[in-house]
């Protein structure tokens, strides 16, 4: 499955999301993600696999009202894919969507599900490039703070590649 083909579709779907409500907030974040070995590909290729760090596209649309409800998508990017440089040999993509609820002006959870995929090689044993599908579950949190609670953090986590993301809340 190729992201880039489903990206963009999933976001203008989201942004034509229409809810009835006076407080719909639009937010977007930019962060990181660094996560644990995977299980599932170590006793794949029964060696040590490095920590998967990604970069974090979100995007939420959403009712800030306590009790307003919303959707998000997310992007996961592995890091040598920005930088161009990367020591390691375990990766991931992810592609994340799901539901939003505001428990106040300043703080929504959210939750969802997704796709991932690793690449991951194992020089060590010659065994070179695997790939592996998964079924992700992502979850956090957002916290808004400022003038008008425009800007924030979004704390995540990621079932796939057993990974906490950082982000910062962007408003558009």
């Amino acid at each position: 499955m190729n992201i880039k083909k489903i990206t963009l579709p999933l976001l203008l779907t989201l942004a034509s999301v229409n809810a009835y409500a006076d407080d719909i907030q639009s937010v977007f974040t930019v962060g990181v993600a660094s996560g644990t070995e995977n299980d599932a590909g170590n006793r794949l290729i029964q060696a040590s696999l490095g920590d998967p760090a990604y970069y974090i596209g979100w995007v939420g649309k959403f009712n800030a009202e306590p009790g307003g409800i919303g959707v998000y998508a997310s992007l996961g990017i592995p890091e040598h894919k920005i930088t161009g440089v990367s020591a390691d040999d375990n990766h991931f993509n992810l592609l994340n969507a799901g539901g939003i609820y505001s428990f106040s002006q300043e703080f929504q959870v959210y939750g969802g599900l997704g796709y991932a995929h690793q690449v991951y090689t194992d020089s060590a044993n010659s065994i070179g490039e695997r790939n592996k599908n998964y079924l992700n579950v992502n979850t956090g949190f957002l916290y808004r703070f400022g003038r008008d609670d425009r800007f924030g953090i979004n704390i995540s986590y990621d079932t796939a590649p057993k990974a906490f993301g950082f982000s910062l809340v962007y408003p558009f």
